[in-house]
């Protein structure tokens, strides 16, 4: 029987960092992110050979062979950098090998949905494709809540840099705009698919490509710790976007977009505050050229910034204006970065 699976990345909106437990309940925040339509996609296929795991990975075109039962020798050994990037991948996997009886190997076929690097939470929604396809390959009761706890446990394992936020691997199973929180560690998902707000989302807000690349758990890390080492200034930034996260939350509860959109901008600037080198140069230099010919934009760096992807918000910019997004498209010519599709994910 071969499975195919997919699920959404996402782009962050408000919140970021705030998903980091237990940040989040110390500071009882919310975090808000749009499901794309942009989708991790997984397939699997057996093999004759029931020893034989192949995986390949599109994103690091390259396909890699292993064997089952080292798989279980490596990783109750902690042994499991052996697969270098597929460590993920082999330790979902692992998940389901304790009863089963090799009578057939598999193929895993990989794609994150976006570009590697792109800070839009791609190599976590796979992780939770996969699951799931795995839970129809191996005839697992699947649920998503237990889904997204398991894989986010295997990626905190190989972060090895406190715990993993939970926004990333929720546009996996839930579509629309999420609201997120967690309250006496159970999770509350609010899908959003109000068409009106959303439709204003998709037209002034334009997704690019910085085409360079960061390590998300890394920056995440240098603020988890000062948040807990006392850092006034960290812990009064988060403060402060945690703040500005609940007036978003209520501003798009009560169908305003115009107001929260004014605050993905607000957020984008004081999270600039929050680390440094989180807008690279080369999205500044971009921003100054933009800001020559359009008014009040706003930038915000998609997960932790450093690079990968940003929001380019133009509250002013609609059909009716001299400029419209292909002047953007025009600007990005002389460089590494492209446009990518902004839109949501409503099925």
């Amino acid at each position: 029987m071969q499975v195919i699976s997919r699920g959404s990345v996402r782009a962050d909106l408000l919140g970021g960092t705030l998903d980091l437990p237990p940040i989040d309940t110390i500071l009882n925040s919310k975090t808000i992110n749009m499901a794309l339509d942009l989708y991790a996609t997984v397939k699997i296929s057996p093999l004759e050979d029931g020893s034989k795991l192949i995986i390949n990975s599109e994103d690091y075109n390259s396909t890699n062979e292993f064997n089952f039962k080292m798989i279980q020798e490596n990783l109750s050994r902690n042994r499991g950098e052996v697969y270098e990037h597929f460590e993920f991948v082999v330790r979902i996997i692992s998940i389901f090998l304790e009863n089963y009886n090799f009578e057939l190997g598999l193929k895993v076929e990989l794609s994150s949905g976006s570009p590697h690097g792109a800070g839009l939470g791609g190599s976590s929604a796979m992780g939770c494709v996969l699951y799931k396809a795995l839970c129809e390959f191996f005839s697992y009761p699947f649920d998503e809540l237990e889904g997204i706890s398991k894989v986010r446990e295997c990626e905190t394992v190989i972060l090895k840099k406190g715990p993993a936020g939970y926004q990333d691997y929720f546009p996996a199973y839930y579509s629309g705009i999420l609201c997120l929180s967690r309250n006496l560690n159970e999770f509350q998902v609010e899908q959003i698919r109000d068409e009106k707000i959303i439709n204003f989302l998709e037209n002034h807000i334009t997704l690019v490509f910085s085409n360079i690349h960061r390590n998300s758990g890394i920056n995440n890390w240098e603020v988890y710790k000062d948040f807990f080492d006392n850092s006034d200034n960290r812990k009064s930034k988060l403060r402060e976007i945690s703040s500005l996260t609940q007036k978003g939350y209520e501003f798009l509860k009560s169908g305003n977009a115009s107001k929260f959109l004014e605050c993905i901008i607000e957020e984008g600037a004081l999270r600039e505050k929050l680390f440094s080198g989180i807008v690279p140069n080369e999205v500044k230099k971009f921003l100054n050229e933009v800001e020559v010919n359009v008014s009040n934009v706003g930038v915000k760096m998609c997960g932790a910034g450093g690079g990968g992807c940003f929001l380019l918000i133009h509250p002013g910019l609609d059909s009716n204006d001299l400029v419209n997004k292909d002047f953007f498209k025009s600007l990005l010519q002389n460089t590494n970065m492209r446009i990518l599709p902004f839109a949501a994910n409503l099925s």
